[in-house]
């Protein structure tokens, strides 16, 4: 199983996003195509791989910059609007900072796994 980056492949973005209109609708018209949970009836091994798969390794998609960020960061620097700690802000506040360290208490724990695994396999090797 793969942890981390996914390689990005410029042909199959590109084939994603050209995919036509008259192909996706002719699929919509068989019962039960793409329903959400049919994978895991039709194919369960390859289901859960994928489901893996996706939790564990980060793709470029991942990485959203905000279109006002983006360029001319100074520029807007004065229109970005400050966080409100009223009405439960703090406690989105706080909530925001416990899902960043739990993001990364994980990438810590995957990088200690991996040096265990590393370490062990060369008593092998």
């Amino acid at each position: 199983m793969k942890f981390g980056f996914r390689t990005p492949s410029v042909k199959r973005r590109i084939s994603a996003r050209t995919t036509g209109r008259l192909k996706r609708s002719a699929k919509s018209v068989i019962p039960g195509y793409g329903a959400k949970g049919m994978g895991l009836v039709k194919n369960p091994k390859k289901s859960l791989y994928n489901k893996v798969y996706h939790k564990t390794t980060v793709g470029t998609s991942d990485f959203k910059v905000p279109k006002d960020i983006s360029y001319g960061y100074e520029e807007h620097q004065e229109n970005i609007e400050q966080p409100k700690f009223g009405e439960g802000g703090c406690l989105l506040l706080f909530g925001d900072i416990l899902m960043f360290l739990l993001s990364a208490l994980y990438y810590i724990f995957c990088a200690a796994v991996i040096g265990i695994l590393l370490y062990f396999l060369h008593f092998f090797l």
